[in-house]
């Protein structure tokens, strides 16, 4: 009797553990708040930042920009950092982690979760969180 119970809180303990984990795009609705960042990253500029890179940028993660790698190139960098921002501004209330990026990029894991410490550094995703 007492292995049902355990098993059942086990199962439901996984359960809940995998909606926790679990974050998708669906999630994350368009909402009209506002965005915040610091000043601090005021040389980012929020309504030009889709097609430029800042030195900052390539300074701080130069294996983008290096051309070593071809897998990681200045283009792959801006589709990683749009698609982070876009998605935390739909919903910048909600903590959007480097495991929900991850999700929905393809690629380097180390690369995407190197882009997302950077954006949050910077406070351009998660700053209200």
């Amino acid at each position: 009797m007492d292995a049902k119970i355990a098993e059942k809180k086990g199962k439901a303990k996984k359960e809940k553990e995998q909606q926790d984990d679990t974050t998708t795009v669906a999630s994350f609705v368009p909402t009209n708040q506002d965005v915040y960042i610091p000043s601090c990253s005021a040389w980012f500029e929020t309504d030009k930042y889709e097609n430029k890179i800042h030195s900052i940028e390539e300074e701080s993660l130069p294996e983008f920009f290096s051309g070593r790698y071809p897998s990681k190139t200045p283009t792959v960098y801006k589709e990683y950092r749009n698609f982070m921002i876009a998605l935390y501004r739909m919903n910048p209330t909600v903590y959007l982690s480097a495991t929900s990026c991850r999700r929905h990029l393809s690629g380097d894991v180390n690369a995407i979760i190197r882009v997302h410490a950077f954006l949050e550094k910077w406070g351009l995703i998660n700053f209200n969180c």
